[in-house]
């Protein structure tokens, strides 16, 4: 996200080579998450799979 003050000074290139990660969620294995918590989970999942991160 760039601000609406600098578009017109920034220019987006993709960047190579690409860079390959892991990522991991960690959380207690005795305590349930929220149901926030639950939804973020869910809401990074989707963005991984789907092959983006916004």
């Amino acid at each position: 996200m760039i601000s609406a003050a600098f578009t017109d000074k920034v220019e987006l290139r993709p960047f190579e080579p690409t860079i390959t990660y892991q990522i991991a969620i960690l959380y207690p294995i005795h305590d349930q998450l929220s149901r926030v918590a639950l939804d973020f989970v869910e809401i990074l999942r989707k963005a991984f799979n789907d092959g983006r991160v916004d």
